[in-house]
């Protein structure tokens, strides 16, 4: 279930960045909800479960910009396992 759950998270993701989002930005900023979506999956959902997610984003969302396939997929999930990990739970 949580894979069906994730899939559909992937495929909303992509549409709505590839979509809407280059037509919003903050001060200049454009947001990247990959991005956000995969810290928040790392923090809730552990260090495996960032890093799967994550790479699965990065590639995903690699494919529809004009950047490198392996190195989205490889940041998105590098972002994941390191929010997910202990380390990425440190209290400020």
């Amino acid at each position: 279930m949580k894979t069906l759950l994730y899939m559909a998270l992937v495929t909303a993701l992509v549409s709505i960045q590839s979509v809407l989002l280059p037509h919003v930005s903050l001060w200049g900023v454009k947001p990247d909800l990959g991005f956000v979506a995969v810290c928040l999956i790392g923090l809730f959902g552990g260090e495996l479960e960032g890093l799967l997610v994550g790479l699965v984003v990065g590639w995903a969302m690699s494919l529809f910009s004009a950047q490198d396939v392996l190195s989205a997929a490889i940041i998105k999930g590098a972002v994941g396992f390191i929010a997910g990990s202990p380390v990425g739970r440190w209290p400020i």
